[in-house]
């Protein structure tokens, strides 16, 4: 909790709000709470917490009325409320504000904040079955991410009143990447996420593995945990390429650890950079990854002497040039994200894909 009250703390520096037309007392009141937005850190960090909850306070009353209207009234009352259920336990104190803070900065885009503070209020007070039902309106309303950086025993409990199992993913990066990604293909066009298959099981995961014998990096892992790649027959949504699930990445694999076998790949090749990829036109411990009528993105697991195992390759079947996409799969998953989110994929009619504008 102490990460979230920090963040959320340092949100009201430089407070500003342009619903106060006096400059003098907006300078006033900014200056006043910047001040006590400091007390109140100070304090919660020496363990004083009703002094630094009556800081708090203190910078509610500073904010003229209606006190809702002002954007930084969303940030106050949710640390009173922070206060109130972690710190002081006193869920009914912090139910009294949770009616408060939904009316908070109601402009604020919806992303289930609201409806999380409020379903951890019903579970601290013992009302297990209205927190599920909130829990479950700010798991829609966050796509997924209201559980990230919080008690992981809401996430079990949650998923275990639905029945389910929730996904142990390590790597909260690929969540967030995931969550962000589906936002985009909604936006975007609604039918694509549709595109997606469910996760992964650990048991698919493992027999792979077995079958390979060698490990598959943790970050591609928990991608495949959250979405085991798309339908084969679809527009290819990673980086222009179709993203195999684990059982048809394998196959895929198999398949060209046979051709190798059967002395189909003995021409040596250069690579981008020099020395990063083993001079070899494939190698068995190159997993792929996605699909492009042949041409493959693969995890390179025995890299060259310049490179780093788990780097991210091309595989042009019809070029002896490889290259070094990024560092990692997570890397390479971060800059496909930056990329669409910058708008340098579109979709094009001409091709049927998703394409980069550099390749149109």
């Amino acid at each position: 909790m102490a990460k979230n009250f920090k963040a959320i703390s340092k949100s009201l520096k430089g407070i500003t709000d342009s619903n106060l037309r006096n400059p003098i007392k907006e300078y006033t009141i900014k200056s006043q709470i910047n001040t006590l937005m400091e007390k109140v850190n100070l304090e919660w960090e020496l363990k004083n917490y009703e002094t630094s909850l009556n800081y708090l306070k203190d910078s509610w009353n500073l904010l003229p009325s209606p006190k809702t209207d002002f954007d930084d009234s969303y940030h106050i009352v949710e640390l009173i409320i922070s206060l109130y259920l972690e710190n002081l336990n006193l869920p009914l104190e912090a139910k009294n504000w949770v009616k408060i803070f939904y009316e908070c900065d109601t402009a604020r885009i919806d992303s289930g904040e609201r409806h999380f503070v409020d379903g951890k209020t019903e579970y601290a007070l013992g009302n297990i079955e209205s927190s599920m039902i909130l829990f479950s309106k700010a798991y829609k309303l966050s796509e997924g991410r209201c559980f990230i950086d919080e008690d992981p025993k809401f996430k079990t409990l949650y998923f275990k009143n639905k029945g389910e199992e929730p996904v142990k993913i390590d790597n909260t990066e690929i969540e967030i990447l995931w969550c962000k990604y589906k936002n985009w293909l909604k936006n975007s066009n609604p039918d694509w996420v549709n595109l997606l298959n469910s996760g992964a099981s650990a048991d698919d995961l493992k027999v792979v593995e077995d079958q390979l014998s060698f490990p598959l990096p943790n970050d591609y892992k928990d991608f495949l945990k959250i979405h085991d790649g798309q339908r084969q027959d679809s527009i290819g949504l990673l980086s222009e390429n179709i993203i195999f699930g684990i059982i048809p990445a394998l196959g895929c694999w198999e398949s060209m650890k046979h051709m190798y076998d059967g002395g189909q790949f003995n021409n040596d090749l250069d690579s981008e950079p020099k020395g990063a990829i083993q001079y070899k036109l494939w190698n068995v411990r190159w997993f792929p990854i996605s699909n492009d009528n042949g041409n493959l993105v693969c995890i390179d697991l025995d890299p060259g002497p310049n490179g780093k195992v788990g780097q991210i390759i091309d595989f042009d079947n019809s070029s002896v040039h490889r290259v070094v996409l990024a560092d990692s799969f997570l890397e390479y998953f971060q800059e496909y994200i930056d990329d669409i989110i910058n708008k340098k994929y579109i979709y094009s009619d001409e091709y049927g894909a998703l394409m980069h504008k550099d390749n149109l």
